[in-house]
């Protein structure tokens, strides 16, 4: 194009179709409002708004083991097709929205929240798992003081009301006995091997427990154990990181009141 070409309507048009490839993207979208500020300053009309290319806009949700996300991110996805919605499984979701890897999760309370918009979405109980042989393998539930004398195979910390009544956590036997003898046991099959096996028993929400599959355990629900917190955290406006294209709040937002309705019907 010489100097002396005049932009015609035509040219505008061309140049609009090109940006709008590229719309969902800072300089698209900066491009696509220059062509419209030009159009006015020439006189031309501003063209009916074109649909938009399709874009693939990153949305990445971190979430646990049982939580079924999967589904969840398969119904926003439907309602927000220019966003390409993935899970992560983690059992660390409200790090990664923290530093921007995630453009939201779920988050099993107790948990370091700080900085994070919450959003209530389920409450569940917990779970014993015990071995088939064992005396209360038979029962629907089961009282917390009853696992008082059991061996614990994770950090006792992560079930307070069992660490305040267990008997091999009292007095000189703390850190000597059966609890730390087989090291730390993090993985969730690796534990229930041992619960197979007779060794221990593990208490852990109802949603991990039935996200293990296993049919060679028992699964007891425990009474007098506070329910386990599943909440949404959408990521913060401040949130910024090369590890992941963030998106909107407000699309954060959404997709934590979509998750909430879901989890509570």
């Amino acid at each position: 194009m010489n100097a002396d070409h005049q932009f015609e309507p035509h040219d505008l048009d061309r140049l609009a179709d090109l940006a709008t490839t590229f719309s969902g993207s800072l300089e698209g979208d900066a491009v696509v409002t220059a062509v419209k500020a030009l159009r006015r300053m020439l006189g031309h009309p501003t063209a009916a708004p074109m649909p938009p290319a399709h874009t693939s806009i990153p949305f990445t949700i971190h979430a646990p083991a049982g939580i079924p996300a999967a589904a969840i991110a398969e119904r926003f996805a439907a309602e927000h097709p220019h966003l390409d919605v993935t899970v992560v499984e983690s059992e660390h979701a409200a790090q990664a929205v923290r530093r921007g890897a995630a453009s939201a999760g779920f988050v099993r309370l107790p948990a370091q929240t700080r900085g994070l918009a919450l959003m209530p979405a389920l409450t569940e109980p917990f779970v014993v798992a015990v071995a088939q042989t064992d005396a209360l393998a038979g029962r629907s539930s089961v009282a917390i003081d009853e696992l008082a004398e059991r061996h614990l195979l994770h950090n006792p910390d992560e079930v307070p009301e069992w660490r305040d009544v267990s008997t091999e956590l009292l007095g000189p036997t703390v850190r000597t006995s059966k609890s730390f003898a087989l090291g730390p046991l993090t993985m969730l099959d690796e534990q229930l091997d041992h619960v197979a096996a007779g060794n221990g028993i593990i208490i852990v929400p109802l949603s991990r427990a039935t996200s293990s599959g296993r049919n060679d355990v028992n699964f007891i629900t425990v009474d007098g154990v506070s329910a386990d917190w599943v909440i949404v955290s959408p990521q913060p406006n401040d949130t910024a990181s090369p590890e992941a294209p963030t998106s909107p709040q407000g699309t954060a937002d959404e997709f934590a009141r979509l998750a909430a309705a879901l989890l509570a019907s």
